[in-house]
């Protein structure tokens, strides 16, 4: 049978793991929102490029334009299948 104070040992590194625990997953999910919040910061970056640059905005859409669609719909459906296939082999990788 175990003294009191063996039993408080017990329950105090019983409660030390579990905290250690409770660190690496507030951790892990610290890690997950400030990725997506980096995201979330280029993607205003790229917002105020365009209000601070309207003439760049013209000029794509222009641009544009002068491709004809049939053109720019065929280089998107590339670009989306180069970046579907970047974004899997970038997730096998970390893998």
């Amino acid at each position: 049978m175990m003294s009191r104070a063996e039993q408080l040992a017990v329950k105090r590194q019983a409660l030390q793991l579990r905290c250690a625990l409770q660190r690496q997953e507030v951790a892990f999910l610290t890690g997950a929102i400030e990725s997506k919040l980096g995201n979330v910061d280029r993607v205003l970056d790229i917002a105020g490029g365009v209000v601070r640059n309207p003439v760049a905005v013209v000029a794509g859409i222009a641009g544009m334009v002068m491709l004809k669609p049939w053109r720019l719909m065929r280089w998107a459906g590339q670009g989306w299948l180069l970046f579907n296939l970047a974004r899997k082999v970038k997730a096998w990788a970390a893998s």
